[in-house]
């Protein structure tokens, strides 16, 4: 009786069938994977929900800054000489410090923030094609034959050379000496058709040449992101009364 009682009670506990097992392992794995990967999805994009709202929410902050720094649109034009250029000044004084591109990536559908993130990665890549344009002048003129940096013409060969990258430019640098005649500086014309003659040579100098257009694309790529974020915040600035 005994021995009969424990083997049914070993049967009950540890059934020799195992046939069913392994499948219910198996489908209690997936069933909690699924369930698993529904949870971490939803969170996911709970937090993506939450991080959109915030940047959003951060540029209505900083929009209005933004905008009243661009009061006009710029210009087709790249400036003539990159020193004497502040058109970029205030929208790069705006977003400095703004951490615009976080927020663009938590609101990749927000077209003002990606244009602003955009500005933000060229305004130094503008930047530093002007002052590569500036040095490439000086080598220029040493190309051209100018070597004594300490003379006081100077100034005025690489301004002048900045300016013979264009036909206006060059037009102003021919009626230099005329001009300072006429103010009655004497006769200065056979002084400054030299030092034009010396610009339009460094002119023509090819990494200058090459340094030009690099600095024209950089101004053109900056002009139409500036233009087209002005375009989006300025209407929204007015209708609301803060410009």
């Amino acid at each position: 009786m005994t021995t009969l009682q424990a083997g049914i009670s070993s049967t009950a506990l540890w059934p020799a069938d195992w046939s069913q097992f392994i499948p219910d392992l198996l489908s209690s794995a997936a069933i909690g994977a699924a369930v698993g990967l529904v949870i971490y999805l939803w969170e996911q994009r709970s937090q993506r929900k939450q991080a959109q709202a915030l940047a959003i929410a951060s540029w209505r902050v900083a929009r209005s800054t933004v905008a009243v720094s661009m009061p006009d649109p710029a210009p087709n034009d790249p400036p003539t000489d990159p020193r004497h250029n502040d058109r970029f000044e205030a929208i790069a004084a705006a977003i400095d410090g703004l951490p615009v591109a976080v927020w663009a990536d938590a609101a990749p559908s927000n077209a003002e923030l990606s244009l602003a993130r955009e500005l933000a990665i060229e305004l130094p890549i503008y930047a530093e094609c002007g002052q590569r344009l500036v040095e490439t002048v000086k080598i220029a003129l040493v190309d051209a034959g100018h070597t004594s940096f300490f003379s006081p013409d100077t100034d005025y060969l690489v301004d002048a050379t900045l300016r013979s990258r264009t036909p206006a430019g060059a037009a102003i640098n021919d009626m230099t000496g005329p001009f300072i005649r006429a103010l009655g500086g004497g006769d200065q014309t056979s002084k400054y058709d030299a030092l034009n003659q010396t610009a339009r040579e460094a002119a023509g100098y090819g990494p200058l040449q090459q340094a030009g257009m690099d600095f024209n694309a950089a101004y053109e790529r900056i002009a139409g992101l500036y233009n087209d974020l002005r375009a989006l915040l300025r209407p929204t600035l007015l209708r609301e009364g803060t410009a």
